[in-house]
């Protein structure tokens, strides 16, 4: 795999998202913790234990995991970001935390020391890898035999229902103001809650900014797939034909299903947003 096989990710990450998150680091860690700690139980660490956290952002998992593993363990954390690292370094130094260090590298290709590693851990960094298969690859060659891995990573959204389900609730609660629309000659503010359902399928809306209008942690056909989620499609080789379809509509290549939104041009993200 290439050394920069996460390029895209690593500008992303450093000049649009990571500040914001450093912004809101507070407000995340929040949500996020008590998802990070239920990785941090399945690893069992234990005191000793050398620990890599996967993409370690702000620094909240590898410092709890440097309370485990203390007095004689330490933690490595990667990440991508300059500006979530020095804020996580920042953040150990105030609590005193000596047993961790902060290393900007990508996972996928850093070169770790063969066998160097007793326990991997990551809080939904996993999920960005350009080619998983080659990372998770890369981080066995790392551990020990018998080393533990433990991560938590977003499911389709068609399981996280507390994503879906307020999507779909305000949907309807923020009618039009006045006017009409029509679509072939049927009035959309005349329909009914199940005719309004099966019409939404023939149309979607264009942003003028794509950018803000998709979501960043999804890859391009991710994002396509939702609404056929919403409209009850819900078996997954007829979506992913229709993906395949709908790419080819709009002028998108099938290895760019497997993209991020900031890895598109802003011509080839309105194109996502009409597939």
């Amino acid at each position: 795999m290439p050394a920069e096989a996460n390029a895209e990710q690593t500008e992303y990450w450093n000049a649009v998202a990571g500040p914001r998150w450093v912004r809101m680091q507070a407000g995340l860690d929040a949500q996020l913790d008590p998802l990070g700690a239920a990785a941090l139980a399945r690893a069992e660490l234990r005191a000793g234990d050398r620990v890599v956290d996967v993409g370690c952002g702000c620094g909240a998992s590898s410092l709890l995991a440097a309370a485990r593993v203390a007095p004689h363990g330490s933690v490595t954390g990667l990440d991508l970001s300059a500006p979530m690292l020095a804020h996580a370094r920042e953040r150990a130094a105030a609590a005193g935390v000596e047993n961790v260090a902060f290393l900007q590298a990508d996972a996928q290709t850093h070169a770790f020391a063969p066998g160097s590693v007793d326990a991997i851990v990551s809080r939904f960094g996993v999920m960005f890898f350009a080619a998983p298969e080659a990372a998770f690859a890369n981080l066995r060659r790392a551990s020990v035999p018998g080393g533990r891995l433990a991560f938590v990573c977003w499911q389709p959204i068609e399981r996280n229902p507390w994503m879906a389900a307020p999507t779909e609730a305000a949907a309807r609660l923020v009618p039009h103001s006045g006017g009409k629309i029509h679509l072939d000659g049927e009035d959309f503010g005349a329909l009914d809650e199940a005719e309004l359902r099966r019409a939404r399928q023939r149309v979607q809306i264009i942003f003028q900014d794509p950018y803000s209008s998709l979501n960043p942690r999804l890859r391009a056909a991710e994002i396509v797939r939702e609404p056929m989620i919403y409209a009850g499609r819900t078996n997954r080789a007829e979506q992913d034909r229709t993906i395949d379809e709908l790419f080819d509509a709009v002028g998108l290549r099938p290895e760019q299903k497997s993209l991020f939104p900031h890895q598109f041009s802003g011509g080839q993200r309105q194109r996502i947003g009409i597939a």
